[in-house]
């Protein structure tokens, strides 16, 4: 439990305890292995002219000091007017849309790259996913600033939305209560 503005820390507990206190408590913490990504690939026919793909791999946790290198590489890539696969699509018009993705798990983490091409283009999709993410190894100092401003801008305006989803549900918890 997390609260905000709190005046009195206690009266926090108290109602916390009051309201969530007689929850069953559980005698252990489940213990499990680390996920590791092994790959896959999935196929289904069907009479759409589109094709997706997706180009994954094994990423980093949420806690891992590489996760930020890795936040900055997804904005590199995509996911805004500034990365490198709008550009892709603008010069290929193969490729119907596209983006960088990132998940991170508390044990494990997935990144890559995916897109939607027409049927008949399929391979010039995995070729052009392909060199997205190799070109990676050649980033200039000011994709590499407007990256690192892109996420700065990111990061401040969660903060925001999450203070005041937190006050919102806090509102909602407590006073109807």
């Amino acid at each position: 439990m997390c609260g905000a503005g709190i005046e009195s820390h206690q009266e926090f507990v108290d109602l916390v305890v009051s309201k969530l206190g007689g929850l069953p408590k559980s005698d252990s913490v489940s213990q499990r292995e680390n996920s590791d990504y092994q790959g896959g690939e999935v196929r289904t026919m069907n009479d759409n002219s589109t094709t997706h793909l997706s180009l994954v791999f094994q990423g980093t946790t949420f806690k891992s000091n590489d996760f930020y290198a890795l936040k900055l590489a997804e904005i590199i890539l995509g996911n805004s007017e500034f990365g490198r696969i709008n550009a892709l699509l603008h010069e290929n018009r193969a490729v119907e849309s596209g983006k960088a993705v990132q998940a991170n798990f508390q044990d494990s983490g997935l990144f890559g790259v995916q897109f939607s091409v027409a049927s008949d283009k399929a391979n010039h999709g995995l070729e052009t996913g392909v060199n997205a993410l190799k070109h990676l190894t050649k980033v200039t100092p000011q994709e590499l600033n407007i990256a690192k401003s892109l996420l700065t801008n990111s990061l401040l305006t969660a903060m925001d939305r999450s203070a005041d989803r937190l006050e919102e549900a806090a509102k909602n918890v407590f006073f109807l209560c």
